[in-house]
């Protein structure tokens, strides 16, 4: 169900990859500061390990922070992941990537 807009406060739906640490997982928390943002929180393994930084995040947030499979060399899970934030969001506003070894 895509998330309605309230008042003249319209919700974004920002994508970040490589969400589970360093740079990706400090725009997550940025991001995640504001309750007007879903924030769809690019991983390589679900499910999250209990005691990541991003596990923490989730719970604390948890209609704000959604973790979602994301991988540059699996078209199948990028897609399914695109299908969690249609459901949820109805779009991607921006996607920010943060991924790479």
């Amino acid at each position: 169900m895509p998330i309605p807009e309230c008042g003249t406060v319209k919700y974004h739906s920002p994508t970040v990859t490589g969400a589970a640490r360093g740079i990706g997982f400090a725009l997550v928390t940025q991001l995640s500061s504001s309750t007007n943002n879903l924030v769809f929180a690019g991983v390589r393994a679900l499910p999250l390990e209990e005691s990541s930084q991003l596990a923490q995040l989730v719970r604390a947030k948890p209609n704000i922070v959604f973790p979602i499979l994301i991988s540059s060399a699996n078209e199948a899970d990028n897609r399914a992941a695109a299908r969690v934030v249609k459901d949820k969001a109805g779009r991607i506003d921006v996607i920010i990537a943060c991924a790479g070894e």
